[in-house]
């Protein structure tokens, strides 16, 4: 993979940050299918490997789950 200096996953990451914040006071629905949407556009463009794409999503979901919003 070529050294990409935007920084994928940080990219991604700033995203999920901006998810949970939707999720406050919002449906998390429409933030977290963009999100999934991103992160499998970054690993078919080569621009994150799969498993720092899958990294990322699972630390949204633990710090969804520490929010305690249920079955959002």
């Amino acid at each position: 993979m070529a050294e990409n200096p935007l920084d994928p996953e940080g990219c991604l990451r700033s995203l999920a940050a901006e998810a949970l914040e939707w999720a406050r006071y919002q449906s998390l629905f429409p933030e977290s299918v963009r999100l999934m949407a991103v992160a499998n556009a970054f690993v078919m463009l080569g621009l994150l490997p799969e498993t720092r794409a899958e990294a990322v999503l699972a630390d949204h979901k633990l710090a969804l789950e520490g929010m305690d919003l249920g079955n959002t």
